[in-house]
C-alpha cells in the first residue's frame, strides 16, 4: 500500500523544517505554470533514471496536477524498497486549494 499525505499535512512539514524531498512529476511546462517551493520537476516518463539519486531512506513526496501520476510514481519507488516515497493527496489541485 503506497502512503498518502495530505495538503495539510505537507504544509506542516514545511513549515516545521522537515523538509522532506518533493518531485513533480509532470510535464515540464505544467510545472513552469506552479509548483511547490523547492520541488524537482522529472516527468514520470524519466523517473526511472533518478532513482539511484536518492537514498532508499529518504522522505521523497511525489507531487502531480491531481495525484493520478503521482500515486504511481509512488508505488512504484515502494516496489523498489523506498519505503517513504508518498503521493500528495489530490496534487497540486488540491494544494492550491488549501493555500
Amino acid at each position: 500500500m503506497t502512503s498518502t499525505i495530505t495538503p495539510e499535512q505537507l504544509g506542516e512539514r514545511l513549515n516545521s523544517g522537515k523538509q522532506p524531498i518533493l518531485i513533480d512529476v509532470r510535464e515540464p511546462m505544467e510545472f513552469k505554470q506552479g509548483h511547490i517551493a523547492g520541488a524537482r520537476n522529472v516527468p514520470l516518463t524519466a523517473l526511472s533514471d533518478v532513482v539511484a539519486d536518492y537514498d532508499p531512506n529518504d522522505e521523497i513526496v511525489f507531487v502531480c496536477q491531481s495525484g493520478m501520476r503521482s500515486l504511481q510514481a509512488a508505488s512504484f519507488w515502494n516496489s523498489l524498497g523506498y519505503r517513504k516515497a508518498m503521493n500528495l493527496e489530490g496534487g497540486m489541485d488540491a494544494w492550491t486549494a488549501a493555500r
